[in-house]
C-alpha cells in the first residue's frame, strides 16, 4: 500500500519538476529576446542557466531519495 503511494509521488514530483523546468525557460525567453541591452539579456541567459542546473539538481535529489524510499517500501516476491 505504501509503496503504491510513493510510485505516486515519485511520478508527481518527476512531473512538477518537469513544469517548473518548463515555465522558467518558457518565461525567461521572452525577457532575453525583449532586452533592452547586451547587458540585460547576457544577465537574463546566466541567471536562467544558474536556476535551471538548481532546478536539475532538485530533481535528481528527490528522485534519489523517492526511488530508494520505493525500493525499500516496495514488497518482495517470493
Amino acid at each position: 500500500m505504501f509503496a503504491s503511494i510513493l510510485n505516486y509521488v515519485f511520478f508527481a514530483f518527476n512531473l512538477l519538476m518537469a513544469f517548473a523546468i518548463y515555465e522558467g525557460y518558457s518565461e525567461n525567453a521572452d525577457k532575453i529576446n525583449n532586452a533592452a541591452s547586451q547587458a540585460e539579456a547576457a544577465g537574463t541567459a546566466v541567471g536562467l542557466g544558474l536556476g535551471a542546473f538548481m532546478l536539475l539538481v532538485l530533481w535528481v535529489m528527490g528522485d534519489i531519495i523517492l526511488g530508494l524510499l520505493y525500493l525499500v517500501a516496495r514488497r518482495t516476491k517470493g
